[in-house]
């Protein structure tokens, strides 16, 4: 869940042209702001355009950039609202000229079912042309929402969707795929928890690329915390996606790993442990052909007590962006973002280290990368912000 939406704050987000050794100085090609709460909790990137979710406010913010720069802002709102929501934007991803936005739709009434709204151009603006549906169970079991685009497909994860108390804790969590067609969006699958126990946690993150997708699973603490989590992906087979192999925590690795903080590129898929000592953990897994291999295990344990390497992650090629929020610089935790790229013997080095200029708070809440640029969100509930 986010923080307390206690004010209004102002917050804004930094663009880094990655084209030289010391992006961490701060210098960059645009600023984008807009009004709202929490925004830039969550970021997403396309190209040359730019999604700024305002977690809080029931808006988000779609920027193009051109010869000129980047645009104004143009607002998304949900066109169904029920009751307060707060989470409008909790979740968000753009692919080709669409934008979808997660909502877990927390609320009144409690059971309101997990809502992904579909942007897409209109002319000179933008319009919703879909409203995609995924239960929510009053059992509870940890809730939340996911989404990611790729193509003709949208998966939206729902945490908290189909749970059931079980004998240690609920267990719940399914996948929804969606497709398009000359009729709009549909329905194509479902995808459940493909594990056995103790895993009983599932779907709170997605990640879609083509014909593949990745979800991760987990066990709690009433089951056995001890027990590292697992990544799953699957493909399309006959009218349905099933498990086509899984990347396990390796040793040292927690039941945080692939709960949050997932990407998939082509053959390339990233895992995230947050909560792994000291300050986390981002494992990156390369496909063999028959199963997910480690490649590379990054660590920096170096960044401060308050410091979490790996909170967001993504991926594109062989360039991975890393958030950091808490990242202390001068004994002050403002945040940072990692950049790591790929040599062509697999080995990963950090290319650079991006920060606030001014060493605000806040900086690195979430990432995003698309060929030479990277989009990085900072929010801070305590103040307004800069970037």
């Amino acid at each position: 869940m986010p923080p307390p939406l206690s004010r209004s704050t102002l917050s804004l987000i930094l663009f880094v042209a990655l084209v030289g050794c010391d992006v961490a100085s701060g210098g960059g090609d645009g600023t984008l702001s807009a009004s709202g709460l929490l925004v830039g909790e969550r970021v997403a990137l396309d190209g040359d355009l730019a999604v700024v979710g305002a977690v809080g406010s029931n808006k988000a913010f779609v920027f193009k950039r051109d010869a000129d720069g980047w645009s104004p802002a143009v607002q998304l709102v949900p066109s169904v609202q029920i009751g307060p929501d707060p989470g409008f934007s909790q979740a968000l991803d753009a692919s080709d000229g669409v934008v979808v936005i997660g909502s877990p739709q927390y609320g009144i009434p409690l059971t309101a079912p997990v809502r992904a709204y579909v942007y897409e151009r209109a002319g000179a603006g933008w319009a919703e042309t879909a409203l995609l549906l995924a239960e929510r169970s009053d059992q509870g079991g940890g809730g939340g929402i996911s989404v990611s685009v790729s193509g003709p497909r949208i998966a939206l994860g729902a945490g908290g969707e189909a749970c059931a108390p079980g004998p240690t804790g609920p267990e719940c969590g399914r996948i929804r795929v969606f497709e398009r067609s000359s009729a709009g969006w549909a329905l194509a699958a479902v995808v459940g928890n493909p594990a056995e126990r103790p895993f009983v946690g599932f779907a709170t993150d997605v990640a879609l690329d083509g014909d593949r997708l990745a979800s991760g699973v987990f066990t709690t603490i009433a089951t056995d915390p001890s027990v590292p989590g697992r990544v799953y992906t699957f493909r399309p087979s006959g009218g349905t996606w099933a498990a086509e192999a899984y990347a396990e925590g390796p040793v040292g690795a927690t039941r945080a790993f692939g709960r949050e903080g997932l990407a998939l590129d082509g053959e390339t898929l990233v895992v995230t442990d947050p909560i792994r000592r000291p300050n986390g953990a981002v494992y990156v897994f390369r496909w063999s052909g028959a199963a997910w291999a480690l490649e590379a295990e990054l660590t920096e344990p170096d960044l401060g007590g308050l410091a979490t390497f790996g909170r967001q992650v993504d991926l594109d090629g062989d360039r991975l962006i890393v958030a950091v929020p808490g990242r202390s610089y001068d004994g002050r935790t403002s945040g940072a973002a990692f950049v790591y790229t790929r040599s062509s013997g697999g080995t990963w080095a950090r290319e650079a280290e991006l920060r606030s200029p001014d060493g605000e708070v806040g900086f690195g809440r979430d990432v995003a990368i698309s060929g030479d640029r990277a989009l990085v969100g900072r929010n801070d509930s305590e103040s307004d912000g800069r970037a």
